[in-house]
């Protein structure tokens, strides 16, 4: 997988071998180079929502929320509930939830319809939030790498993609402009979101209130760094996607650290535990109860 930076450096490579080609290898170079610009282009080019590949309620829910695209560092897509209770006499907490791999895109719907859980009439009536949604294009992560072959993620060799920066200097812009509480700022992510959470901590320990990472893993050598902030992790015992080492390492590092996590493994489950997670009603009252001094 090649990064928008590293056809840049094909393209400029190509371009001064141009010379010493034959008409053959230019026209050869010219299409490569076309298509290279063309994968660029469409990382950024927001497509049409079809909101038939939601169920009609969300549908019905998800199409009238604010939606837009953040121009930061990276271009993505994001998508915004705002609780109709919310105001300056009465902030409201904010819900930061990154979507894990299967939910990649430009359509700026997937990532909603996981969050959904947050956004019910059920859920908002026992604990109104703001619900934001960013997406991340086909072709690039929250974290820079291998999801699969990785436990664990050295953030002192691995820098912040553009797309975590995008999304927290997203989150920044919010807490600006919005009625929300700067003291319940929660981060929530499910499989490369998992990853996405644990890495979102580590990059800004002093936005969050609290964590749910789910399926993921982080860098075990920054558990000081975070171990002020409350932390629920999430994993299947029999997880074939993401190791479930990752969970289990982050969880002793911060307990080596004073700090006191929770920490649900499913006995034998696989990769879509947090479908567990979004259903047991103590993960909600655990997450709102938290609050920053």
């Amino acid at each position: 997988m090649r990064s928008d930076e590293t056809i840049l450096r094909v393209m400029k490579k190509q371009q001064t071998d141009w010379k010493v080609r034959s008409p053959f290898q230019l026209m050869k170079t010219t299409l490569l180079l076309a298509i290279a610009i063309a994968s660029i282009g469409s990382t950024f080019a927001q497509a049409d929502p079809d909101y038939s590949k939601t169920k009609p309620e969300m549908s019905a829910v998800i199409s009238k929320l604010e939606a837009g695209v953040a121009e930061g560092q990276a271009s993505i897509p994001w998508r915004l509930f705002v609780p109709e209770k919310a105001s300056k006499e009465n902030p409201l907490p904010l819900v930061v939830f990154l979507h894990g791999a299967g939910k990649k895109g430009n359509d700026n719907i997937g990532p909603m319809s996981l969050a959904w859980s947050f956004i019910t009439p059920e859920a908002q009536a026992k604990n109104p939030c703001f619900v934001l949604a960013p997406q991340v294009p086909i072709n690039r992560l929250w974290v820079s790498y291998n999801l699969k072959a990785m436990e664990s993620v050295d953030t002192e060799v691995v820098e912040i993609t553009p797309e975590m920066a995008a999304a927290l200097e997203l989150v920044d812009e919010m807490l600006k402009t919005r009625p929300i509480d700067p003291r319940r700022v929660y981060v929530v992510g499910q499989s490369m979101g998992g990853y996405g959470t644990w890495d979102a901590m580590v990059r800004r320990p002093d936005l969050w209130a609290a964590a749910v990472p789910i399926c993921g893993g982080g860098d075990p050598a920054k558990a000081e760094k975070i171990k002020a902030i409350p932390v629920w992790a999430w994993h299947g015992e029999s997880d074939t996607m993401v190791p479930v080492t990752g969970s289990r390492k982050m969880i002793e590092a911060l307990k080596a650290t004073g700090a006191q996590p929770l920490y649900t493994e499913i006995a034998k489950g696989g990769h879509g535990v947090w479908i567990k997670a979004f259903a047991d009603p103590k993960l909600y009252d655990w997450l709102f109860a938290q609050k920053k001094p």
